[in-house]
């Protein structure tokens, strides 16, 4: 998009559609911010998997972590399925506890590296936890292990700052110092500073945005697909931010690992990003009645006329909206 980003709140461009309707209770939901006592939960780094052999957790910060769905969950999600990765790559999953808490999975990978690593917590800060997931790498990369586990344990232990306030770690043998900041309250995201937004708004038209939102009023199932896992957990994210002050209430799954496929036969409502090599392993008659987003190609095909059936005023201005950010 280049030249043509410029600072702008996106969330209120559904408020047209949002405001006669009642913001429901989520059934899963991120946790309070006054409930998070660290910024992360666990770092683990992840080795690819090989032949038969599945992924696995090389080494996890801190050891004490011993939530073992999550440990078990963390090197399909890191790894969902067969993908060529040339860049570094950042994306983001989402894992369901049994009492419908979210925890988040912030992921990097480097193709010079075999191995990925996660940092999971109770925050949906993409920007400030990709910058960590850099920081890391520097880190392992170019210092010892006892440089990494003190970087970790400092941040780990200094506690998540107050809205509208930061923090600032510095990172060992370095003049650089990472800074986290806390988005202030009701503050809504905006691009260019949010990633997932502008990767939404630089693969999706203003259409197709209108559709799947219009969808998700109507609580579809609902699939993004794309060969780029970057890309499709940011427009899933950036999609379910989209609805704000609503909250989607059923499945959501940024990126769906293969050994979870059968989610995609669900009958109840879902929100899913499916990798294309995954999506390709399913037969379309078996999927029923699901709305489809490819955002590689920014192509949407949907069974329904939900679009249609909305205020067609309303649908006007709120396109509008949607358009004038570009």
């Amino acid at each position: 998009m280049g030249s043509r980003l410029r600072q702008v709140s996106v969330a209120p461009f559904c408020t047209e559609l949002t405001a006669s309707r009642e913001r429901p209770e989520a059934k899963a939901h991120p946790a309070p911010l006054e409930n998070v006592k660290q910024l992360f939960e666990c770092f683990c780094e992840v080795a690819a998997p090989v032949g038969e052999k599945p992924a696995w957790i090389l080494q996890k910060y801190p050891n004490s972590f011993s939530d073992e769905e999550i440990l078990k969950s963390v090197p399909k999600f890191a790894y969902p399925c067969e993908f060529e990765n040339l860049l570094v790559q950042h994306f983001s999953f989402v894992l369901t506890s049994i009492d419908s808490k979210w925890t988040f999975g912030f992921c990097r990978h480097d193709p010079k590296t075999e191995t990925a690593l996660v940092v999971l917590s109770a925050l949906p800060w993409h920007e400030t936890f990709y910058k960590l997931l850099n920081h890391i790498a520097s880190l392992t990369s170019n210092a010892s292990g006892e440089d990494l586990w003190k970087f970790l344990e400092n941040i780990y232990t200094c506690g998540v700052p107050i809205p509208g306030n930061s923090i600032s770690i510095p990172l060992p043998n370095s003049t650089v110092n990472f800074i986290c900041q806390s988005p202030k309250q009701f503050q809504l995201p905006s691009i260019p500073e949010n990633r997932n937004l502008t990767e939404y708004y630089s693969a999706i038209d203003s259409h197709n945005m209108m559709m799947i939102f219009a969808s998700m009023l109507y609580e579809r199932r609902i699939i993004f697909t794309s060969k780029r896992l970057s890309r499709l957990s940011a427009c899933v994210q950036a999609c379910n931010a989209l609805i704000y002050p609503m909250i989607w209430q059923h499945i959501y799954i940024p990126v769906l690992p293969l050994s979870l496929i059968d989610y995609l036969l669900a009958p109840m409502p879902f929100l899913i990003g499916v990798p294309t090599p995954t999506l390709q392993k399913v037969l379309k008659s078996d999927l029923g009645e699901v709305v489809i987003l490819d955002a590689d190609n920014n192509t949407i095909e949907s069974p329904f006329q939900d679009l249609e059936s909305l205020p067609q005023d309303v649908v006007r201005k709120a396109t509008y909206r949607c358009h004038i950010i570009r």
